[in-house]
Formats: structure tokens, C-alpha cells, sequence
């Protein structure tokens, strides 16, 4: 009954947390105006990892590449913390 509480918790805050910056991805991708309240709310959301992430890794191929590691690494710790939480 915890693990599945623990489980659904993780999934809710991290999948949404990935979703929102394949979106910054998208976004910028698409060059769409971030001078909205939506955009703003979503470089709120994502400055705090994105940003220092830009120091080491660099924008390629005209993709905002840090952004896209970082959501495959937010997946990543999901599938991880899933996964170590089953074995309990």
C-alpha cells in the first residue's frame, strides 16, 4: 500500500517535471515566444536545472540540447527510482 502511494507520487512529480521540459524543448524548438505567461511559468519551472546545464552542455544541430538530456534524465531517475522500489 506504501510503495504503491510512493509509486504514484514519483510518477506524478517526475513525469509531469519531464513533460514540462520536452515542452521548453518544443518550444524552442518551434521558436515560439516565451515573452507569455505560459512561456514564463515554464522558464520558471525549468531555469534552475536548464541554465546550469548550458555551462557543459551545448546547444547543437540548433536543438536546445541541455534541456533534452535533462528530461531523458529526469526519465531515467523515474525508471530508477521505479525500479528500486519494486524490489521492496
Amino acid at each position: 500500500m506504501l510503495t504503491d502511494t510512493i509509486q504514484f507520487l514519483l510518477d506524478t512529480l517526475l513525469e509531469s517535471y519531464a513533460a514540462v521540459l520536452l515542452l521548453r524543448f518544443h518550444l524552442n524548438w518551434l521558436r515560439a515566444p516565451m515573452r507569455n505567461p505560459p512561456g514564463e511559468f515554464i522558464m520558471l519551472l525549468t531555469n534552475f536545472l536548464v541554465l546550469p546545464a548550458r555551462r557543459f552542455i551545448h546547444r547543437g544541430w540548433g536543438l536546445d540540447l541541455p534541456t533534452l538530456v535533462l528530461a531523458h534524465g529526469v526519465e531515467l531517475t523515474d525508471l530508477a527510482a521505479t525500479r528500486t522500489l519494486h524490489k521492496f
